[in-house]
Order: structure tokens, then C-alpha cells, then sequence
């Protein structure tokens, strides 16, 4: 369930959390059909595609069909802007799903979303380059680490990068932090670029390929935000 602040503390102090909603089985089949008609390349479509539905919907239990390319990584960041744009706590995909004749049915193409990155891209040249809303995974920190090699981050630019504390030791370990730090990149653990006060950090403009921190980022800190592919992102802030 979309829990609060209090409730998900109380639950952690006391071992429980109460039996409603989706923890019953009952509230946990599709309520919407959502045909995929756009190409997935990257994980940033997956964002787009999460934040189209969210857009869209804005609540219930979305059942996609037609999506290719499906990873853990990539179904992360789509979870994230699902639950951005929209209230949804929960999706389902794959087949042998049952799914009602009666249920609400939407399709998405490339013009949707297109129509979300429009939304989430502001105006001007980004200075602050923000990664890992949901967390990097090690694997995405292995990827960052190779696509900066051999660059730096401009003058005036910055690069920073969110992950949790077990995998900021992995890739400590692995020499992906040293690699993403020589090129002038800083990574933090335990927060993320959403509830950090970047309005004092001295920059004025975030591009990042998460929906998700796009659409929180102008209300929690005032910075205008730009969504875009990974290697964008990267060509906005540094060189090489």
C-alpha cells in the first residue's frame, strides 16, 4: 500500500502493519489493460512509459501487455514514476494474467510519450546532472562508471549520483566509485535528489532520465528539471 511517513515508522517499530488493501488478495487484480504500442529501447523509455500510465490512469492496478525488454532496473524506474504521476501502488505484467472484459483499456504509443517528456523538460541549458532516483543498482553504477571513462564534469557543472550504502561498498570494492569520482561525479547513499535542499547547492537546472525526480524536483527545491536519455544526461554536464 501508499503508505505515509508515521504509519510506515509505526510499522517499523512494531513489527506490523495493517491488514487493508493491497495486502489483502482480493484488491490485488488488474483493474486496467494497458497496451505497450511504443518501442522500449532504454531504461528511460520505461521511465516514460510509467509516468505515461500514471499520467493517465492516475489510480488503480494497470495489467501491460506488449512490453519487450523488461529487466529488474528497468521495471524499478518505471514502479517509480508509476507512483509519481499517478496514485498506483502496484502493477501486473506477463501472461496468463486474467484480465475482464469490462475493464478500462488504454493504448500508448510514442506520441504519449513523448507528450510526458515534453511535460517534465524545461526550458535552458541543465548545470546539475542527477542519477539514481530510484537508487543505482550495482549494475547501473558498473554502466555509469564505463560511460564516463575518459570524461570530466565541466566548470560550473555537476554530476551526482544516489545509491544505497550495500551497494556503494560493492562498487567501492569494484572500482566503479573511483571511476565515477575521477570524472569530477560525487555519489551519495541512503537519500535521494527529492528530499535533498538542492536550492542551496547553486544550481538552477537538473536533467536526469528518472520521471520521477523531474516531477518532484521543481516543488521540493525550486530547480527547473529536464528528463532525457543517460548519455544526454552525461554530454549536458561534462566532456571529453
Amino acid at each position: 500500500n501508499r503508505e505515509g511517513g508515521p504509519s510506515a515508522l509505526a510499522a517499523a517499530i512494531t513489527g506490523r502493519t495493517p491488514c487493508y488493501g493491497l495486502h489483502l488478495e482480493d484488491n490485488r487484480e488488474p483493474t486496467a489493460i494497458v497496451k505497450v504500442e511504443a518501442r522500449l529501447r532504454t531504461t528511460f523509455d520505461f521511465s516514460l512509459l510509467g509516468y505515461t500510465v500514471g499520467r493517465i490512469l492516475g489510480s488503480g492496478i494497470p495489467y501491460f501487455k506488449g512490453v519487450t525488454g523488461a529487466n529488474l532496473d528497468r521495471l524499478k524506474i518505471m514502479s517509480a514514476a508509476l507512483a509519481a504521476s499517478g496514485g498506483i501502488a502496484m502493477f501486473c505484467i506477463g501472461k496468463g494474467l486474467k484480465a475482464g472484459d469490462k475493464m478500462e483499456k488504454i493504448c500508448v504509443d510514442a506520441r504519449e510519450l513523448e507528450i510526458s517528456r515534453e511535460r517534465l523538460s524545461a526550458e535552458g541549458k541543465p548545470d546539475l546532472a542527477c542519477i539514481g532516483c530510484p537508487h543505482c543498482s550495482l549494475e547501473e553504477l558498473a554502466d555509469l562508471a564505463r560511460a564516463v571513462r575518459g570524461k570530466k564534469v565541466k566548470k560550473g557543472c555537476a554530476l551526482w549520483v544516489w545509491t544505497s550504502r550495500e551497494v556503494h561498498n560493492a562498487a567501492k570494492g569494484l572500482g566503479y566509485v573511483r571511476a565515477i569520482e575521477r570524472a569530477g561525479g560525487k555519489i551519495f547513499t541512503d537519500t535521494c535528489m527529492v528530499v535533498c535542499p538542492l536550492e542551496k547547492s547553486g544550481y538552477s537546472h537538473m536533467v536526469s532520465n528518472s520521471c520521477k525526480a523531474a516531477h518532484y524536483v521543481p516543488s521540493t527545491s525550486g530547480l527547473r528539471a529536464t528528463v532525457s536519455e543517460m548519455y544526454l544526461v552525461l554530454e549536458s554536464v561534462m566532456e571529453g
